[in-house]
């Protein structure tokens, strides 16, 4: 798999970045693009079990490991705090969250919730309470608070509760129908033949380049001295990898 982020022969931008959920589809993606990328120095892995790169990124995660760039902690997200966590966070560029369940996997709409919402909204108010100056989230196409179904709805007000947060900027990824390549289920092949798709690692490398892109504003100084936001649907995320 070709590196994410930027070509560029640029110096190194030396990003420091935090992820939360990379034991998921996108997350695990996203590890290996981080851990793939020049331009990264360290990642921060935050979760309820540590995560293993992906074997196509070609990553020696022992070595990553060990020499300090790539670092896993175990937390409790039940008692997420700046106290228990904050030390993670602090120097950080970018808190990535590509954490998420299902209803059914949840077990109750109220725990769902719970971890779609309170969760994200939790770790976003500790990162901002340490200064980090972005954060890039993923939700889904159809977001939205006045959506009748929950999962869409719940994905609208996290995605508000963060923009309201009003760090120095917030990016909103809403892909599509996500495409899981082998992993995929029986029901997800027969939901792609009419829905659109886009494959979780496209939405990975996505989130590298813009987190890069914001960085390399912010050097060259010409990101906004207010709170920006920016949403990317699956064509926006599409394009944004076809200019890097």
């Amino acid at each position: 798999m070709a590196e994410g982020g930027s070509n560029s022969a640029a110096e190194p931008l030396g990003m420091r970045a935090v992820i939360i959920g990379a034991t998921g589809a996108i997350g695990q993606c996203l590890l290996g693009e981080l851990l793939s990328s020049k331009n990264i120095s360290k990642v921060v892995s935050l979760g309820r079990r540590n995560a293993t790169v992906l074997a196509e990124y070609s990553v020696d995660q022992k070595a990553e490991e060990e020499s300090g760039r790539l670092e896993q902690h175990v937390i409790d997200f039940e008692k997420l705090s700046t106290e228990t966590v904050g030390e993670h966070f602090k120097d950080k560029d970018v808190l990535f969250c590509t954490l998420g369940t299902t209803r059914r996997a949840a077990g109750s709409a109220a725990a769902f919730k719970h971890v779609d919402f309170d969760y994200v909204v939790n770790c976003a108010k500790v990162a901002k309470e340490a200064d980090v100056p972005q954060v890039s989230l993923v939700t889904s196409q159809g977001a939205s608070t006045s959506s009748f179904f929950l999962y869409l709805k719940t994905k609208g007000e996290v995605e508000n509760a963060l923009k309201d947060m009003q760090f120095p900027h917030t990016s909103i990824f809403r892909p599509g129908f996500l495409d899981r390549g082998s992993k995929q289920r029986f029901v997800e092949k027969m939901a792609k033949l009419v829905m659109t798709s886009i494959p979780v690692a496209t939405v990975a490398k996505a989130l590298v380049i813009d987190a890069e892109n914001y960085v390399r504003s912010k050097k060259s100084g010409d990101s906004q001295n207010t709170p920006s936001s920016v949403t990317y649907e699956n064509a926006e995320i599409l394009a944004l990898l076809s200019t890097n």
